[in-house]
């Protein structure tokens, strides 16, 4: 109830494991809150959090809900989080380069 009175405009959680696989839900939503009810919040820095492209989407929706309540912009830092993707990536072309 006190978040949207808070002043905060920056929020930097770089470089945290925020997100491990039993508490990722819990964790992006409270996120996503945060970025949706902090009307002062202009920038949220979740770079190299080790975050999932479904903890990424649903901490976006809190921007989409600012728009909505017309709060300012907040951008968020997402850099460093596509890890696994990356990864996957890589090895389907290691594949590919094998079979042919």
């Amino acid at each position: 109830d006190e978040l949207p009175k808070s002043q905060l405009q920056t929020l930097s959680l770089a470089n945290n494991t925020i997100c491990g696989p039993r508490s990722s839900g819990a964790v992006s939503a409270a996120l996503r809150d945060a970025v949706a009810q902090a009307i002062q919040l202009r920038k949220v820095d979740l770079s190299r959090c080790n975050l999932s492209e479904q903890c990424m989407r649903t901490i976006k929706v809190g921007q989409a809900l600012r728009v909505e309540r017309g709060y300012c912009v907040c951008e968020l830092d997402f850099t460093g989080n596509f890890l696994v993707i990356e990864v996957l990536n890589s090895v389907s072309h290691a594949v590919g380069v094998v079979v042919a």
